[in-house]
Parts: C-alpha cells; sequence; structure tokens
C-alpha cells in the first residue's frame, strides 16, 4: 500500500501532495476526525462542505493518472475496482450522455487523513457523488468502514469518453446488480412466514437510514443515536440464526459482497467476525407503503428496503427515484462496522 502512496505522491509533486495530505503533524486529532467525516452521497453542489483532497480534475499527466489508478487498485480487490469504476462510469454518464450539471468522474477527490505509514494510524478517502470509499490503516491492517455506494442509472449504460477513459474502460455497464441481487436473494428465497416476520411494519424508507449522518463533525454521537434506536424498536426483522443453513448462506453471500471489495485477509476477518454474531444479527424489509406484501422487495419500485443488521455488520440498501433520469430507481447503499467504523477513532 505504503508504495502506491509514494508512487502516487511522486506523481502529483509538492505542491497537490500537500494539497491532497492532511498531515497528522499539522492538524490536531479533532481536526483530523472532521476531514475523516467530511463525505456525501450527494453531488458537490448538494452538500455545504468541501470533501478533502484533490479531485480527479487535478490529475493532468499521465503519470499521475496512472499512479492514482494504481493506487486504487491496491487498496481495494477487483471486485471493488470494478465497483469504483463503474460508479465514475456512471456519473459521467450522467454529466456528459445526460447533460445534467454538476455530475462527472473529475468532480471525484482523494485524500490522506493523517499520514500513511507502514506502523501508523491513516485514512484514505475516495469520495464523490455516489461513493465514500473510508479506509483507515492501522499497522498495515485496513478498517474499511463506513462505506457508502450508488448508482444512476440502476440498468445498463454505455460509458461516456468525457475524462477520455481515464479512469473506467469503454464498454457497456450494469452498476452494483450483483450486491442488489445478492441481498435480495436473501428475501426471495425466505418462506412466507419468514418474509413476514422480517418486514417492518408501519416503517417507511424514502434513503439509507445511516447514511452520512456524521458528516463535517468529526463525531460519531449522530451515528450512535440511530443505532442505539434500532436497538431498542421492538421490529428489527427475522435473526438469521433461526433461518435454515440455505438461508444463512445466503446472507453470508450478501455481506461477501461489501467485505469482498477488499483485500482477501480484511475480508476473511470480517467475515469470521460477522457470522460470529448470527445469533443477534437480523435481516429486515420494507417497501414504500409500510404494508405488507407477499411480493417481497423490488429494485424497479421506489421506497423498496433491505438491510442487514448485526452486533457489528450493517447494510443497508434504499431503492430511490432517479434524479437524473426520471422513470427509472436507482441504488443507495451503505456498509458499517458498528465497532470498527474509522477504526473506532471518532472518540465514541
Amino acid at each position: 500500500m505504503l508504495s502506491a502512496v509514494n508512487t502516487f505522491e511522486s506523481a502529483l509533486g509538492s505542491s497537490l501532495t500537500a494539497a491532497a495530505l492532511y498531515d497528522s503533524s499539522s492538524y490536531t486529532a479533532a481536526q483530523l476526525n472532521v476531514y475523516k467525516t467530511d463525505w456525501s452521497n450527494l453531488p458537490p453542489g448538494a452538500i455545504n462542505f468541501s470533501r478533502p483532497g484533490i479531485t480527479l480534475s487535478q490529475l493532468t499527466t499521465a503519470s499521475q493518472i496512472s499512479a492514482f489508478n494504481a493506487l486504487a487498485q491496491v487498496a481495494l480487490s477487483s471486485a471493488g475496482y470494478t465497483d469504483f469504476q463503474g460508479v465514475l462510469a456512471a456519473d459521467d454518464y450522467l454529466g456528459y450522455t445526460q447533460n445534467a450539471n454538476g455530475y462527472g468522474a473529475d468532480l471525484y477527490h482523494v485524500a490522506f487523513v493523517g499520514t500513511p505509514t507502514q506502523t501508523g494510524l491513516w485514512t484514505l478517502m475516495f469520495g464523490g457523488h455516489h461513493m465514500a470509499f473510508n479506509i483507515t490503516f492501522d499497522q498495515g491492517c485496513a478498517y474499511p468502514t463506513p462505506h457508502h455506494i450508488g448508482v444512476e442509472p440502476r440498468t445498463s449504460f454505455t460509458a461516456n469518453n468525457a475524462t477520455s477513459y481515464n479512469y473506467y474502460t469503454s464498454a457497456t455497464y450494469k452498476v452494483l446488480a450483483t450486491k442488489a441481487s445478492a441481498m435480495l436473494a436473501i428475501f426471495t428465497n425466505l418462506s412466507s412466514t419468514e418474509l413476514s416476520s422480517a418486514f417492518l411494519s408501519g416503517q417507511t424508507f424514502n434513503d439509507i437510514l445511516i447514511g452520512p449522518v456524521e458528516a463535517n463533525t468529526g463525531s460519531y454521537s449522530n451515528v450512535t443515536t440511530k443505532f442505539n434506536a434500532i436497538a431498542a424498536s421492538s421490529n428489527r426483522g427475522v435473526l438469521v440464526s433461526s433461518l435454515s443453513s440455505s438461508e444463512q448462506a445466503l446472507v453470508t453471500a450478501a455481506i461477501q459482497q461489501y467485505i469482498n471489495d477488499y483485500d482477501s485477509a480484511t475480508a476473511t476477518r470480517l467475515l469470521s467476525d460477522y457470522e460470529a454474531g448470527y445469533g443477534s444479527t437480523y435481516v429486515a424489509w420494507a417497501n414504500s407503503s409500510g404494508t405488507f406484501s407477499s411480493s417481497g422487495p423490488d429494485v424497479a419500485t421506489s421506497g423498496t428496503y433491505v438491510r442487514i443488521d448485526g452486533p457489528r455488520v450493517w447494510i443497508e440498501i434504499a431503492i430511490q427515484n432517479g434524479i437524473v433520469i426520471q422513470g427509472q430507481t436507482h441504488y443507495h447503499m451503505m456498509f458499517r462496522d458498528k465497532t470498527y467504523d474509522y477504526y473506532n477513532e471518532l472518540g465514541t
């Protein structure tokens, strides 16, 4: 990882490196924590703070672009990098094929919060509309949450060459479809009784429940408040431990869709911890009416909501109407670790 960081910083030069790096010796821990929480699911024109670091538009040489892509490939697994490229391609599609202002891959950011070292504590951030990779490293070990990802359009689209295919290839994309399919498979394979038990009756969701609620605060308190309210709820869904082994395997497969965006050691460590908590892990879903329907969740319908809620793991998907592309839904997804978001560095 450090080799890729060093190569990227060398390609950037001193001025751009200074803009991308929030050095531990130059900022207090409280200041660094605020930068760590400066992420959002919204495009830059819709937030009241600036994402940290530099934008892809500032990468103007072939060596800078190549070093950035190499950094992303090292930080993420092959699956994670595929999602990363797909989200960038989708935002260029919105900005340049659909001609929507305020969208485009060149508006995405990269930042180092804290000083990258092999043994120290620091965070790598890739962020923009529909993307927040927040990977904290300590002693060379990765803690990859909170992680937000989303995409519009939900269906297939052909990449636009607005950024000269610098960050993704010329292709037809259908981004995040496997993540959504894996989550929905949990519910389509439940019995009718289990599907009813998993339904969050009377609850509706117009977005992910625990998105960037801590944005620009440097504090985890808003997130903790949300999780505490859920823990106190009388209906959290159906317990995973009550499901059959084949049904539990589908929960595991859905979790793997998110943890496998990172290196295999990190994914293996997280999966072991999350599976150990199945006795207190719930799967739940909702629809736009708040009234149970035996048809279950549907990604083509706005207001559809699904989640996995464990002692540590939190994965949720909310289905919204299109913002740019009318008449079609799109995904917002959130992966959190209730214990190790930000490596538990926000003082909770």
